[in-house]
């Protein structure tokens, strides 16, 4: 090993001694901006580190809520993302992503998913209202009547969404749309 290397290992156990807290020495913005890459629940889990860490989940800039499970997600995940948006702060959004990892092709319910999807639009409308620059959206459902106006929105990704009597107006919008997946 290096003396270099040896050095850092010795700080790292002498900081570690003294219970000095490195990682929340750093700070508050960057501190958020690491905690945005974490998935939502995550970033308000780290609220129990110290005192300093209670509200940092707050004015994260991202909202990512992943559902590993099935379309129960929305349901389950309900109240959780309806308490997180009402206790956040309404600081801007860089990204705001809601994934599912259910299957379009088997065993598609579009009932079940039409029900999960009217749970998630508010999370969605409140996304936009937060002046989100990246909006991704991957879950198989039928969105129906759905507004979606950003004069904020830099990327929007849909996955497995159909369409229906939507309004998406990105008139306003600085960079356009791309591409549609």
């Amino acid at each position: 090993m290096s003396d270099e290397m040896l050095t850092d290992e010795e700080n790292m156990r002498t900081a570690v001694d003294r219970g000095e807290d490195r990682i929340g020495a750093l700070p508050g913005d960057l501190l958020r901006y690491l905690m945005s890459f974490l998935p939502s629940r995550d970033a308000v889990r780290t609220c129990i580190l110290s005192k300093r860490w209670r509200t940092l989940w707050k004015s994260v800039p991202a909202l990512r809520v992943y559902d590993p499970e099935s379309y129960d997600c929305a349901h389950g995940s309900s109240t959780f993302v309806n308490e997180l948006i009402r206790l956040r702060s309404p600081t801007p959004l860089n990204v705001c992503d809601f994934s599912s990892d259910v299957d379009d092709d088997a065993n598609y319910d579009f009932y079940r998913a039409d029900e999960a999807f009217r749970r998630m639009e508010p999370w969605i409308q409140y996304a936009v209202s937060c002046q989100v620059q990246v909006l991704r959206v991957r879950f198989p459902c039928r969105a129906t009547n759905m507004t979606l106006i950003s004069p904020h929105l830099k990327r929007l990704e849909l996955y497995d969404i159909e369409l229906e009597g939507c309004s998406l107006d990105f008139s306003s919008c600085e960079a356009s749309i791309s591409s549609w997946r």
